[in-house]
């Protein structure tokens, strides 16, 4: 009896890495790491560009938001944050850009829901300064669906790399 209470034991902690609930990893790695380009990783550089790279989930997106650490604040000004079909390369109009400094977020809402069938985007950052401290900075993309409820689905991170 004792061998079957630790064995099904075993098998349920085996599978607690696997389940999340509402994106919250219990154990495991978190969201899956994403791409981007720039043109260069130098700390303190001035004028540098951000191209980061996401797949949009099967559902319909009103919103996305990115969350940044701290040493990333000055990365995100309101007008110079475009983005694109991927596919395509046409921009999509985002009716709104908000910048919580203190929450270190960036919301970008859409002036339409984009569909589920438009799979990549691209957000385009320019005139950006990196910042002056070397390191790995993680930035986190969620995104927000139109269902009655919608809650963030964390999409992914891209993991900046600053030389």
């Amino acid at each position: 009896m004792r061998s079957l209470v630790i064995s099904g034991l075993a098998f349920w902690l085996l599978l607690l890495p696997q389940w999340g609930q509402n994106n919250i990893t219990l154990f495991g790695e978190g969201p899956p790491p994403l791409a981007y380009t720039t043109r260069t990783k130098r700390a303190g550089a001035r004028l540098n560009y951000y191209n980061f790279f996401l797949r949009l989930p099967n559902r319909q997106v009103a919103e996305l938001q990115l969350v940044y650490p701290e040493g990333l604040g000055g990365l995100f000004q309101d007008d110079s944050i475009e983005v694109f079909d991927r596919l395509t390369d046409k921009k999509i109009p985002v009716q709104e850009v908000r910048i919580d400094r203190e929450g270190r977020g960036v919301r970008l809402i859409f002036a339409e829901p984009i569909p589920g069938t438009r799979k990549e985007l691209e957000i385009r950052i320019t005139g950006v300064n990196n910042p002056p401290q070397r390191g790995m900075y993680q930035v986190v993309v969620q995104a927000l669906g139109t269902e009655a409820n919608p809650l963030f689905q964390t999409l992914g991170r891209w993991l900046v790399d600053i030389d």
